[in-house]
C-alpha cells in the first residue's frame, strides 16, 4: 500500500508542478515530495520514480539538461541527513527545509538559463521566490500528506524518529494515546 500512495502523491506533484509552471509559478512541488518520502525506508523506489517523473516534467518544459538527476538524489540524501539529526515534526524545521531545497532549486535553475542564454534573468524569481515558495509549501504538503496518510493508516513524517534509534522497535502506544511510527 505504501508503494501505491508514494506513486500516486509523486504523479499528482508532477501535474501539479506542470500547472503551475504553466501559470509562471516556479513551484518544486515534485523535488519537495521526494524529499518527504526520502525520510522512508522505500528510499530507492522514491528516487527512481521521482527522477523518472522528473525527466518527463523537464522534458514537458523543454529543458536540455535535466535538472532532477541533480537534484532528486541531493534531496533523498539530505532527507536521510534531515532525519538522522533529529524529529522531523514542527513548522520551523519544515519551512527551513523548505527553504534550503527551493534554494537549490532556484540556484539550478539559474545556471540552467546562464547555460542556454547566457543571461541570468531572472535571478529574482530563482533565487529569492523559489526558496520563499519552498518554505511556505512544504509544511503545507506535510500537513496534508501526514493527514492523509494517518487516515490510510500508513507512516507519516511527523511521527518519524531520529535515524539514531534502532531500527527494530516496538510499534505500539505511548502515554498519550497516539500510536508510535518507527520507520
Amino acid at each position: 500500500m505504501m508503494y501505491v500512495w508514494i506513486t500516486s502523491v509523486l504523479i499528482v506533484s508532477g501535474i501539479l508542478e506542470l500547472i503551475l509552471g504553466g501559470l509562471g509559478v516556479s513551484l518544486p512541488l515534485l523535488l519537495l515530495a521526494v524529499f518527504y518520502f526520502g525520510v522512508f525506508r522505500q528510499w530507492p523506489f522514491v528516487l527512481w520514480l521521482g527522477i523518472f517523473l522528473g525527466s518527463m516534467v523537464e522534458l514537458c518544459y523543454g529543458r536540455s539538461v535535466l535538472l532532477c538527476w541533480v537534484l532528486y538524489p541531493l534531496a533523498i540524501g539530505f532527507g536521510r541527513g534531515w532525519r538522522w539529526l533529529g524529529q522531523t515534526s514542527g513548522l520551523f524545521r519544515q519551512g527551513f527545509a523548505g527553504v534550503v531545497l527551493g534554494f537549490a532549486n532556484g540556484l539550478c535553475l539559474m545556471l540552467l538559463r546562464y547555460r542556454e542564454f547566457g543571461t541570468i534573468s531572472g535571478w529574482l524569481t530563482d533565487l529569492v521566490l523559489t526558496p520563499i515558495y519552498g518554505a511556505l509549501s512544504l509544511p503545507l504538503m506535510c500537513c496534508v500528506l501526514d493527514w492523509l496518510a494517518g487516515r490510510l493508516a500508513l507512516r507519516r513524517y511527523s511521527r518519524l524518529s531520529s535515524g539514531r534509534r534502532d531500527e527494530l522497535l516496538y510499534y505500539g502506544d505511548d502515554e498519550e494515546g497516539d500510536e508510535i511510527f518507527y520507520d
